[in-house]
């Protein structure tokens, strides 16, 4: 049912004339007359008494006028609430992130954003795999090294630097490493994952032998737990062993050096979304909010 249809029949309702309801809405009147006609064959009833003085509602005309401007109400409504979310960052924003990135990295950093955008409410699903946006009605994912090829637009965050990181605890009881060729003696905290399978020196051949792993749990937050309390040496990205190195909680092996438990070079941290021709202003200000964030950690 087009709201121009209903404009004319309710015009021409109220002013009792269809030439006066054509001035009034600046159309022609063979305009509104077609309107309303189609409109009466649209609802499958006669909404006027035509005659050449003057112009009545039938009784299905008057049955009819209030759900009319009920209508035209709600339309305007609905136009003023969308217009309303196309302005001011509102509503429900879904984020997909990466288990160990949102626990350390995103859930220090979120009360800022929810004291900025009151109006916003968040729902962070904390889950490794590569969530599918469209089907799982997700707004935002947050993912970790090189990106598979697909349709969705990626906003580089932050680098994702690792550091060789030991306890001074068991560097004392098995003495710090020289060279990297002495690292293989030493006990190795691993992350059970084929993403994270592999330790490498960036700019060497050399690949940590994954043979010294002493112990290997299924998450970076208890390979971080086991390092800090001397179970032994792992890579972790500086995000969340920066606040253990300035406490001297934890020591910084081979500074000098750059490693990655990553096949590839890219282990930097990205955002991803759906291209979309209107993008919402809760997500804008969202991806504004990690642009400022991330440049802030460097």
């Amino acid at each position: 049912m087009k709201s121009t249809r209903l404009q004319c029949f309710l015009k021409v309702a109220d002013l009792g004339s269809f030439s006066a309801a054509a001035e009034a809405l600046n159309l022609q009147p063979s305009s509104v007359t077609r309107h309303v006609t189609a409109l009466e064959e649209e609802m499958g009833a006669r909404f006027f008494h035509r005659s050449r003085k003057r112009v009545a509602l039938t009784e299905a005309g008057g049955l009819f006028a209030p759900f009319a401007r009920r209508i035209l109400e709600e339309e305007r409504e609905a136009r003023s609430a969308i217009s309303g979310l196309q302005t001011m960052p509102s509503g429900l924003l879904t984020i997909s992130c990466t288990r160990a990135f949102g626990e350390y990295w995103l859930a220090a950093k979120l009360p800022d954003f929810l004291e900025s955008y009151p109006h916003i409410t968040v729902s962070i699903r904390f889950d490794d795999r590569i969530v599918d946006l469209g089907e799982e009605g997700v707004d935002l994912a947050i993912r970790i090294g090189a990106l598979e090829d697909s349709d969705l637009i990626a906003l580089r965050i932050l680098d994702n630097d690792f550091r060789l990181v030991a306890a001074p605890e068991y560097l004392d009881r098995h003495s710090w490493p020289l060279t990297l060729e002495m690292l293989p003696q030493h006990h190795w905290v691993g992350l059970a994952t084929r993403r994270w399978s592999n330790l490498r020196v960036l700019g060497h051949d050399a690949i940590l032998p994954a043979k010294s792993q002493r112990v290997e749990v299924n998450t970076p937050s208890a390979v971080h737990q086991l390092v800090r309390n001397g179970a032994g040496l792992t890579v972790l990205p500086t995000w969340m062993v920066a606040d253990d190195i300035a406490s001297g909680r934890l020591v910084v092996l081979f500074e000098d050096h750059k490693f990655s438990p990553y096949l590839s070079d890219d282990s930097a941290v990205y955002a991803v979304y759906q291209e979309r021709r209107f993008m919402p202003p809760k997500l804008r200000a969202f991806l504004d909010f990690l642009r400022t964030e991330a440049a802030s950690a460097v």
